[in-house]
């Protein structure tokens, strides 16, 4: 299921265990309108982020400073940023942990 979520383009669902299992399913997303909201109040290194993080939430910060092109202290103070503006947030540790974006408004 999770790869043909990840063929279509489509956000992952989202597992949650507090008691009961639950499973949130996001209906179809346009990432790039999302963004052109935030392009005021975001660089084009943190729009770049995003986007990675969007395509793979489970994306270490290594492939990060890859595809992105910044030292790995820039990507940290990017992603520092980002979750000050409530758009980012780190679940897990790094090993096995995962990024979620907040898909909020401006």
């Amino acid at each position: 299921m999770r790869d043909l979520i990840q063929e279509e383009g489509l956000t992952p669902p989202e597992f949650n265990i507090d008691g009961m299992l639950t499973v949130t399913f996001r209906r179809p997303f346009d990432f790039d309108k999302w963004v052109d909201k935030w392009v005021e109040k975001l660089s084009e290194n943190r729009i770049k982020i995003l986007r990675e993080i969007h395509k793979n939430g489970k994306i270490a910060k290594r492939e990060l400073e890859e595809k992105v092109g910044l030292s790995a202290t820039a990507i940290d103070n990017n992603l520092e940023t980002l979750k000050e503006l409530g758009l980012l947030e780190r679940e897990g540790g790094a090993r096995g942990g995962h990024w979620i974006i907040k898909y909020i408004l401006p």
